[in-house]
């Protein structure tokens, strides 16, 4: 599990019920599919849920992260 802008995913990219979602001041995940062009921007392993589940969840459009997590999403994928 993991969270775009603290908004809980799955590593398949599904909404998972998490209480803090219900706590979130700011864009819900629907409205941040709506935008044209989203980039998101992730540093370390310890992100690579996260990331495996922005790009599953078709959340995110460009992406911007190290090399080493770069190496490790082509592994997982």
């Amino acid at each position: 599990m993991g969270d775009i802008s603290s908004r809980f995913v799955d590593i398949n990219g599904q909404s998972v019920n998490h209480n803090i979602n219900e706590k979130v001041v700011g864009i819900t995940l629907e409205e941040l599919k709506e935008i044209q062009f989203v980039v998101g921007v992730a540093e370390g392993l310890n992100k690579l849920e996260s990331i495996l589940g922005a790009l599953q969840g078709h959340y995110i459009d460009g992406l911007i992260i190290d090399e080493a997590t770069a190496a490790a999403i082509l592994e997982k994928l």
